[in-house]
């Protein structure tokens, strides 16, 4: 199995590029081409974290629920590998006045599209692990700070929006060192009623910005 290694990119870098990105093979294609399953790892992106107003100020709806099994799958141009995560008895804690694409409030079961995953082609398999968040185990409880885009639940920031809950605390799922300390300072069900409470004052001060 070949290792590729890539850094994570932000995402204004993302569509500053999106038109050279025609240009590069496609995941079935590189998978031909080898003829050998591929393995695709992240970094994690250098310098401080972002603060959790930030984090708050981009999401739109925050999640609690259990996970359940996951579904890879490739994305619509076949260069990216994402996964739908759903999140069974999901209780969504807040949501974003004015959301134009709001997630049905009355379902029991929502979904959180992560990027990577692992899928198979032709008997070959290619893996996507970006180092900043690991994939979501089933079974697990989490708190989620969710944007929406194209009709997707996706994790705020890329992937600060993900926090683990735990009976004491809530605890961030990705590695990055030095985010969130103050998660840890409040029990979780507080923890929780700040995060909801602090993106209602956030968004009241003003839009999000695109």
């Amino acid at each position: 199995m070949r290792f590729l290694n890539a850094p994570l990119l932000p995402v204004s870098l993302i569509v500053a590029i999106a038109g050279l990105a025609q240009t590069f093979p496609t995941i079935p294609e590189s998978l031909a081409r080898a003829n050998t399953s591929l393995t695709r790892g992240t970094t994690i992106p250098s310098g401080s974290g972002p603060t959790l107003d930030s984090l708050l100020t981009d999401t739109d709806v925050i999640v609690r629920g259990v996970v359940g099994a996951p579904r890879s799958y490739l994305s619509d141009d076949q260069r990216a590998v994402l996964t739908d995560y759903p999140l069974l008895n999901a209780s969504i804690l807040y949501e974003r006045r004015g959301l134009a694409s709001a997630p049905d409030q009355a379902a029991q079961t929502l979904a959180v599209t992560l990027l990577g995953g692992e899928i198979e082609i032709n008997g070959l398999k290619f893996s996507d692990r970006p180092g900043a968040l690991p994939a979501l185990v089933r079974g697990s409880e989490h708190l989620l700070c969710l944007k929406v885009e194209e009709g997707k639940l996706l994790v705020a920031l890329s992937y600060f929006g993900a926090f683990a809950v735990g009976e004491d605390h809530l605890a961030p799922l990705t590695p990055k060192d030095g985010f969130a300390p103050e998660v840890r300072r409040l029990p979780t069900e507080q923890m929780i009623a700040a995060f909801k409470s602090r993106a209602e004052a956030l968004h009241v001060q003003g839009p999000r910005r695109p």
